[in-house]
């Protein structure tokens, strides 16, 4: 049985899912608003203002590629519609938000390693996963 809290941005999500909800906003950056995160544009810019405001001191990221990696738009393929897919210009948008998410990061302390295998991210140090979880 899988044992975690589940948490979406979206309203409709939370009630129709019974998920637990972090409003966000359309902002750049990590939120200094208390219980609210923003956006960034995808769920992993999301996720990690959700650390940030459960008071996380380090991240670890997974999977970040920002970018087409062996082909495909996401590891587990494309989502079905109405979801959104990797667009031409979203990963380079994408990229120029994390920029603005790792200087705030820094500037409050917060620590994030990209353990990506591949990735399109230069703003964050890159360490492989093993390393991270032996520290």
């Amino acid at each position: 049985m899988f044992h975690a809290e589940l948490w979406t941005q979206c309203e409709a999500a939370a009630s129709r899912y019974g998920l637990q909800r972090m409003p966000s906003q359309n902002l750049p950056g990590l939120s200094d608003r208390p219980g609210h995160i923003n956006q960034g544009g995808n769920s992993g810019y999301q996720a990690i203002g959700l650390a940030h405001q459960f008071g996380a001191s380090r991240v670890l990221l997974l999977g970040y590629d920002m970018q087409r990696t062996g082909g495909k738009s996401h590891w587990h393929g494309d989502h079905p519609r109405p979801l959104g897919n990797l667009g031409k210009l979203l990963p380079n948008k994408w990229v120029l938000q994390m920029d603005r998410l790792a200087q705030d990061a820094v500037e409050r302390g917060l620590e994030i390693i990209n353990c990506s295998r591949e990735t399109a991210l230069r703003c964050f140090p890159r360490k492989p996963i093993v390393e991270c979880l032996g520290e």
